[in-house]
């Protein structure tokens, strides 16, 4: 018997295995959700500019064009430490010449509406798919809008909107049309309020300090200025006036008007090509999101306000101390930053310190005195909710450090959680080299059991603690074991809409391996109950099936 146990237990425990190894979203049908905003969709856009940046450099370097080379491997790299470009006083003063021609400024207001139109349009992809993009926890998702609007300075006269997106890679983003993000990803990694408030307030300065039409302004500008330097004084202008052309009529008709176009006219057909040349040069995506100069700037503002508003600031560097941390015990978690910006954390991190102790220390040493605020209350409740969910997502990416670390938080603030425990026993299992690791996977799995007893909502664990019991061997918890595999069952038809596990022939295998081999089940096409809970006849080996009792009206005969 021992030995035609072992043997038939390894045929079918790897079997199972199959099975078992996928996600929870992947086990049963769920809707279409456009991966096209973030994820796959992301890492195939990130991939086009790559592989088109290899191809103009490889080009560059067989025809020996060494300035061409350099420029485009600044892009590969992305300008990993966000280095300003110098710019001497000549070269500024020209940059604002230019800013003040009427032709300039119709190209980087034509532009600047473009981009403010492509923002609007990726804001409606997202709410149009909001049960793909966004956390689906209604109050968090109030809780977090809620600290984002205190946060806005009264005297703003611009809308907002703050958004939890449902990814594991930590970022958050803003659009300057107020709306702004934050993952499940940079969330989880936060520990209170304080940090979360700063890094909204971080969102809210760049739209607060229009830098999306700064860096507009800039990128035209830096542009016009090398035309400048390479083109004679009597083609400056015909290039302005072409460019002014390509773009003018965007401009006029978003606004109804026609001078766009008029601009000009009379030119050749060339000039215009030339024109629309140097437009998707300035329009080309560049590979980081703002200048070294306004990520400090939307620094600064989130200290001053976060501090305005009574919490503690000195929670801020812990931000990037958290992402350098996260970073550095597993580097794919830094993907979700725009290439340069990982490299750019100490930098942010120490100049936020010198804030702290430099332009802010005496507002900070007076409203100390007073108590600065961390977190408020139920914070701790929320966040074991956001922790645990984020650390289940990031177990579907295999990012098994970030899932680890954020469910164990999540039974940290909230060890009565069963689907915490389900979740970080899976971690475990997967990643388990010794048999120490197994029995602590094997621990969540049995706390999962234990406190899911009164609702009965979650069915894996059960399956688990019956792989567990079959792989001792053991005649005297064969019975346990088969009483795990039916309530695995049970459990997964309530939950799959009366629907049976597709492997149950594996399951039946489980079954006879503990004697029993009459129990069945089928499918149910209509599902009727009003509890949910497990019951004791589940773990019969033959359950009763009572048939309902259709009760027919009664139907009176008229009177003679």
């Amino acid at each position: 018997m021992r030995i035609h146990l072992s043997f038939l237990l390894t045929i079918v425990l790897v079997c199972v295995a199959a099975f078992w190894t996928l996600p929870a979203s992947a086990q049963q049908p769920q809707q279409p959700c456009d991966r096209g905003l973030t994820g796959e969709g992301r890492v195939a856009q990130h991939a086009d500019k790559i592989d088109s940046l290899s191809s103009k450099l490889l080009t560059a370097y067989r025809a020996g064009d060494k300035k061409q080379e350099e420029d485009l491997l600044r892009q590969l790299e992305g300008d990993a430490k966000h280095r300003d470009i110098s710019f001497s006083d000549d070269e500024r003063n020209k940059m604002e010449e230019l800013a003040q021609r009427p032709e300039v400024k119709t190209i980087i207001e034509a532009i600047y509406t473009e981009e403010r139109a492509k923002e609007t349009e990726r804001a409606h992809s997202f709410n149009l798919n909001y049960s793909c993009s966004f956390y689906d926890n209604p109050m968090l998702q109030d809780y977090v809008n809620k600290l984002g609007q205190s946060l806005v300075p009264s005297t703003s006269t611009k809308f907002y909107a703050f958004r939890i997106v449902n990814d594991p890679h930590p970022e958050a983003w803003a659009y300057s049309t107020g709306s702004i993000y934050i993952t499940t990803g940079l969330m989880a990694m936060l520990d209170n309020e304080a940090q979360l408030a700063y890094v909204l307030s971080h969102e809210t300065g760049h739209v607060e300090k229009n830098h999306m039409y700064v860096k507009t302004r800039g990128e035209v500008l830096q542009g016009l200025l090398e035309v400048e330097k390479e083109k004679s004084a009597r083609k400056k202008g015909m290039i302005l006036g072409a460019v002014a052309a390509g773009v003018g009529g965007v401009l006029g008709g978003a606004k109804g008007g026609g001078s766009g176009a008029l601009i000009g006219a009379g030119l050749g057909f060339g000039a215009t090509a030339l024109a629309v040349n140097l437009v998707e040069s300035l329009r080309r995506p560049k590979f980081t999101d703002w200048s070294n100069t306004q990520e400090a700037e939307a620094d600064e503002f989130a200290a001053r306000e976060t501090l305005q508003h009574n919490f503690d600031v000195r929670e801020a560097p812990k931000v990037f101390v958290a992402l350098e941390g996260a970073i550095h015990r597993d580097d794919r978690v830094g993907m979700g930053f725009h290439y340069g910006l990982v490299a750019n954390l100490a930098d942010r991190r120490e100049h936020m310190q010198t804030l702290l102790t430099g332009a802010l220390k005496a507002d900070l040493e007076q409203r100390s005195k007073a108590g600065l605020q961390t977190a408020s209350p139920g914070f701790a409740l929320l966040m074991s909710q956001l922790k645990r969910d984020n650390g289940e997502l990031a177990l579907e990416y295999d990012l098994f450090d970030e899932a680890r670390q954020n469910l164990e938080a999540a039974i940290g603030l909230r060890s009565g959680d069963p689907k915490a425990h389900l979740y970080l026993g899976r971690v475990y299992k997967l990643t388990a080299r010794t048999p120490a690791e197994e029995e602590k996977a094997m621990e969540h799995f049995m706390q999962a059991i234990h406190l899911d007893a009164g609702r009965s909502a979650y069915f894996q664990p059960h399956l688990e603690r019956a792989l567990a019991l079959l792989k001792k061997n053991d005649p005297t918890v064969l019975p346990e074991a088969q009483k795990e595999i039916k309530t695995y069952i049970e459990l997964y038809k309530v939950d799959h809409g009366g629907r049976v596990p597709p492997n149950m022939y594996i399951l039946y295998d489980y079954l006879s391996l503990t004697g029993d081999d009459q129990w069945s089940q089928q499918p149910v096409v209509n599902v009727a109950q009003a509890s949910m809970a497990a019951t004791p006849s589940m773990y019969e080996s033959k359950p009763e099936v009572k048939k309902a009792e259709v009760k027919k009206p009664e139907v009176k005969k008229p009177k003679q």
